[in-house]
């Protein structure tokens, strides 16, 4: 049984960030809920990860799936959790349910309705679905991540005027493959690649405009297969590539940072 604390990484769309931090305790009390600690990672399928914050919300006094149209006889669209005008979607289910849950954000804040001043969606990241796959045999093939959220939401500009931050969880735990430190010159490196999905997670913010470079191309390769199919030698000879490819350009090394830096 392997339990622990989750990571989150936000992006803030039209001031998103901004807004909440104007209701400071209602943001802290959500991060906390999404990050406090859970017993064993292995029961974390789609279905028990959503009982699980349904009760964690509740518990805080978050109204669970309020109405979003006054009329009851109105086909019966519902927000996930609403306090103190801040609304919240939990986009654990299939990703074709993204356009559905900014509509639901958009008409919440929309004129007559006027229900919240921002929104929050949460979802899982590639790398924690990926983890939880390989490592606990939980399937979350389909859904929707935040990644493709982030990838998406910019594209809807024109139609959804209200400030949404999205929160992806991010695995956290460390990878229980152990690797001989002798592999490589920088013990820290070799600690820290434990947590390959950290690399994953950091690639596309690094990659952002230098998607040309082939080391580029090759290090996404390396960091989205580690966690898949990332065993044994074909691990060590990975990771031995992405350590010659780290000393031998600026952009490699830019990625080396990012994949020995600490904390989330």
């Amino acid at each position: 049984m392997q339990g622990g604390r989750l990571r989150l990484q936000k992006f803030s769309y039209r001031f998103a960030e901004q807004v909440l931090n104007s209701k400071l305790a209602l943001k802290e009390e959500i991060e906390r809920t999404l990050t406090e600690e859970i017993a064993d990672f292995g029961l974390l399928s789609r279905p028990g990860f959503n009982k699980l914050l349904d009760e964690r919300f509740v518990t805080k006094g978050w109204t669970r799936q309020p109405a979003v149209f006054q009329d009851a006889e109105e086909l019966g669209a519902k927000m996930d959790f609403l306090k103190e005008r801040i609304g919240i979607e939990v986009g654990f289910g299939h990703a074709s349910f993204l356009g559905i849950d900014l509509l639901t954000f958009q008409v919440s804040s929309y004129s007559a309705l006027d229900k919240i001043d921002v929104g929050v969606y949460v979802a899982t990241t590639g790398g924690f679905q990926r983890r939880m796959k390989s490592e606990f045999k939980q399937n979350w093939e389909g859904s929707l991540t935040f990644e493709k959220i982030v990838r998406y939401l910019p594209h809807f500009k024109s139609a959804i005027q209200v400030p949404i931050c999205v929160i992806g969880i991010d695995a956290s735990w460390r990878h229980p493959l152990q690797l001989p430190c002798s592999h490589f010159p920088d013990q820290n490196f070799a600690e820290n690649v434990h947590s390959a999905d950290l690399a994953v997670s950091r690639f596309p913010a690094i990659n952002e405009g230098s998607t040309a470079h082939t080391w580029n191309a090759r290090a996404y390769q390396v960091f989205s297969g580690i966690c898949e199919s990332g065993t044994g030698e074909t691990f060590h000879r990975c990771l031995e590539d992405v350590w010659r490819s780290a000393r031998s350009n600026f952009s490699g090394f830019r990625v080396y940072q990012a994949c020995t830096r600490q904390g989330p």
